[in-house]
């Protein structure tokens, strides 16, 4: 019986928690903020950014690099025979498109 892993990204609303409990991949998606770059969920806690937000910061948000999802996908195929990746929509980021080229 072949194995399917579930993939998303942050965008989707799963945190980390719920992610891991269900067994769902989650790719953190980046975000530029006062020119510093950083995942969703990592290592710049939510009450920073939104102090940060309210004091004026320059935000941005961009599409994962190529290579951080083929990394991804490399990863889960060692434990799965396929993934089932759900990206944003289409029309909200490029990185739908980027997924299917890789593919």
């Amino acid at each position: 019986m072949e194995k399917t892993a579930i993939m998303t990204d942050t965008n989707s609303g799963i945190t980390p928690q719920v992610a891991e409990n269900n067994g769902i991949f989650l790719l953190k998606m980046p975000f530029t903020l006062d020119g510093s770059e950083y995942a969703e969920y990592g290592e710049l806690p939510y009450e920073e950014f939104f102090c940060k937000l309210d004091s004026g910061a320059e935000v941005s948000t961009s599409q994962p690099s190529p290579g951080l999802l083929l990394e991804m996908w490399d990863e889960i195929l060692k434990s799965h025979d396929t993934v089932l990746y759900l990206p944003m929509s289409s029309g909200l980021s490029g990185t739908c498109e980027t997924a299917k080229a890789l593919a």
